[in-house]
């Protein structure tokens, strides 16, 4: 018994480094009209509705610095 639980490997997503990491919460309301164009998205570019928020967000955060 004590030598399966040394070879087994660890539940849940490996770590990531602290400066990739993503820790911040940001919440925010939609109207119903938003939310079904924001699946949509989600769904054409195959990705989970928080990755394209993570996305969208991000590509806006890089044309504000310009």
């Amino acid at each position: 018994m004590a030598q399966q639980s040394i070879n087994r490997k660890k539940a849940g997503r490996p770590p990531v480094a602290k400066e990739v990491a993503r820790s911040a919460r940001v919440v925010t309301f939609l109207t119903e009209a938003e939310r079904v164009q924001l699946e949509g998205l989600a769904d054409e570019t195959d990705q989970s509705i928080s990755s394209t928020c993570h996305q969208l967000i991000s590509e806006g955060l890089e044309r504000y610095r310009q």
